[in-house]
């Protein structure tokens, strides 16, 4: 995994771990941005790279 797309997962991560170990109690609206980062890391994931066009000098 490239490490730019921990950044999406990481409230995520923290949200599970303090559910865990604080007794976070998720709201809905904590739950639904949880998924939008997801479904983002999925759409990044799946995107291709841009192709450049190199200028010959």
């Amino acid at each position: 995994m490239k490490p730019k797309f921990c950044k999406p997962i990481m409230p995520g991560v923290a949200m599970v771990l303090s559910t865990l170990f604080e007794g976070y109690r998720w709201s809905l609206l904590a739950a639904a941005g949880a998924a939008l980062g997801m479904i983002g890391l999925v759409i990044a994931m799946r995107a291709r790279s841009p192709r450049t066009r190199y200028l010959s000098g």
